[in-house]
């Protein structure tokens, strides 16, 4: 006979939001791992374009991270983002936070901690080079941000999918 008090959350889907979407890779990903996209962010005009024509159905706010209030959007369950990486790529500058693109990490950081809903996971994608770049600076610096928001951090959950141990 069915169980009526079957566990609710195999049912439930859980959602997800994208800063710095691009055109989609990691919603295509998180969608292809159950989740719903809820909606997606990025400032540059081809990006938004093309991510409308790989996502009709997903809301896109097509602005800059320093003007996007996230109470403004609909609370996920998971907040994902693919900063933007030539600054602490290997192959870039290597400017780091010195970089304006590398500051948009503290930018998102204001808006993740200034929002009234908090998503319950973060995960970020960036260049491999940020566990090493400055000495490892870069890395904690990233790692003290996520947990003075209040979220769990492991080294160890942070990896780079280099075949060179010092990437």
């Amino acid at each position: 006979r069915p169980n009526k008090g079957k566990n609710k959350m195999a049912k439930r889907k859980f959602t997800a939001g994208a800063l710095f979407s691009g055109i989609g890779g990691l919603c295509l990903g998180f969608e292809q791992g159950g989740f719903k996209t809820s909606w997606a962010s990025d400032h540059d005009d081809q990006v938004a374009q093309t991510y409308g024509l790989n996502f009709p159905k997903t809301k896109f706010v097509h602005e800059d991270i320093a003007l996007i209030n996230l109470d403004d959007l609909k609370p996920v369950d998971v907040l994902h983002a693919g900063l933007p990486c030539q600054s602490f790529s290997q192959a870039g500058n290597r400017e780091g936070f010195n970089d304006p693109r590398g500051k948009l990490f503290d930018v998102m950081f204001d808006k993740i901690e200034e929002a009234s809903w908090k998503p319950a996971v973060l995960v970020f994608e960036n260049a491999p080079y940020l566990k090493v770049g400055d000495e490892g600076r870069w890395f904690e610096k990233v790692k003290l941000r996520i947990k003075k928001a209040g979220y769990w951090f492991n080294s160890q959950n942070a990896f780079t999918l280099s075949t060179n141990k010092d990437a």
